[in-house]
């Protein structure tokens, strides 16, 4: 109960700061894998689907701040069967490697690399523990493809101070698997779409 109030609070602040700036939504769509007990080493071991929305605010031409909730379906190896649902809320850094605008500027590029670290509260139903937290790490690349809206491709890599993601696991003899030897890591590869709504107000009054 105590993290649950504690990530309320958090979601009120974080919603009254970012929704008093700038109107930039977007929705993310991708891949996702996991590495824990049964996948220690294999990337993109049984890849599956990871989505979410958010919202995104440019602090500046190098960094944005973006609230983000998404959804990742974990699927555990062949030998070692399990299937989770994690959900991940959370505010995440961008931090551009050079000054980036959808707007044309002598001090600006319309595209850039990034590099990304933020703070999320997992929840993941039914396993012993309702809330826990995970810190994404990653690159991305931006491109503005017009005045209002931002195509990005990016890879992040979700540290977490849990050990259940893979609790459901079965062996091949379906008998479950009590193996505790590293927290459960996850990663996710995909593409996001951004859309400011407010873009026009950056816009002179003698081109509207």
């Amino acid at each position: 109960m105590k993290k649950i109030s504690t990530f309320l609070i958090l979601l009120i602040i974080s919603m009254s700061i970012l929704f008093g700036q700038a109107k930039n939504f977007g929705i993310m769509l991708g891949t996702t894998y996991y590495n824990g007990d049964y996948n220690q080493f294999t990337p993109f071991n049984l890849p599956s689907v990871g989505a979410g929305i958010l919202y995104a605010h440019d602090v500046s031409k190098l960094r944005t701040l973006r609230f983000q909730a998404d959804y990742r379906l974990i699927k555990g190896p062949a030998n070692h069967t399990f299937t989770s649902n994690l959900f991940n809320v959370g505010l995440i850094l961008e931090q551009n490697f050079m000054p980036f605008s959808n707007y044309s500027s002598k001090k600006t590029f319309k595209s850039t690399p990034f590099f990304m670290i933020g703070g999320c509260f997992l929840f993941i139903p039914n396993t012993n523990s309702t809330v826990n937290l995970s810190i994404p790490v990653g690159l991305g690349f931006k491109y503005a493809l017009s005045e209002a809206t931002t195509l990005s491709v990016e890879w992040n890599y979700s540290i977490t101070n849990t050990d259940i993601i893979d609790e459901p696991g079965i062996d091949v003899n379906n008998q479950k698997k009590e193996i505790k030897l590293t927290n459960d890591f996850f990663s996710f590869l995909g593409v996001t779409l951004r859309y400011n709504i407010s873009y026009e107000d950056h816009l002179c009054s003698a081109y509207r």
